[in-house]
């Protein structure tokens, strides 16, 4: 039944992934980042994946509760916030590449694959910490590769998000190419 409802989170982060590009302003990014980066979190604990990408995403939510608080304010993070989100997501997604069952030292497929979700984190704190919606939206085509290849490898739902995202990301690019913002 916990495999059933972490992939109905999928599909939820699915139609988070897919209206993020469309919202105007940055806030509401970042609003609709934080709840699809938490159904994400409980689509791979559900499913039995808790490795690096269960707790970055975690990780990512908090982050983007903070950076929420932050435009808000109309200010940035500053360099210790993002030196301990840094720290945390490599720390955590290391950790989690390690508990993962079946981790064998060295270098190998496994330990390869849990890199992504790191690659995918920092690039999602590069993202939340991005003003400009555009630059926004070009991050967020990164994250969304990055994450739809490790979805389709360990068959997590969030897959169809991430490659529904890319399509409608390219159409967000196309679309607000003449905004100022």
């Amino acid at each position: 039944m916990a495999y059933w409802i972490g992939q109905f989170c999928g599909l939820l982060a699915t139609v988070g992934c897919v209206i993020v590009p469309f919202f105007r302003y940055k806030w509401q990014m970042l609003a609709d980042v934080v709840a699809t980066n938490l159904l994400m979190a409980l689509n791979f604990i559900l499913i039995g994946e808790v490795g690096s990408a269960a707790f970055l995403c975690g990780v990512a939510t908090v982050q983007g509760v903070l950076s929420l608080i932050h435009n808000q304010r109309d200010r940035a993070a500053g360099k210790t916030e993002i030196g301990i989100f840094f720290v945390l997501y490599l720390v955590l997604g290391f950790y989690g590449l390690m508990s993962r069952p079946g981790y064998v030292p060295g270098i190998n497929g496994g330990n390869l694959l849990e890199l992504l979700p790191i690659f995918g984190a920092l690039l999602n704190m590069v993202f939340i910490l991005v003003k400009d919606p555009k630059t926004s939206r070009k991050v967020l085509l990164g994250i969304n590769v990055t994450w739809a290849i490790y979805s389709a490898i360990v068959g997590a739902a969030a897959f169809f998000a991430e490659v529904v995202t890319m399509g409608t990301t390219l159409w967000a690019m196309y679309h607000y190419r003449n905004t100022d913002n």
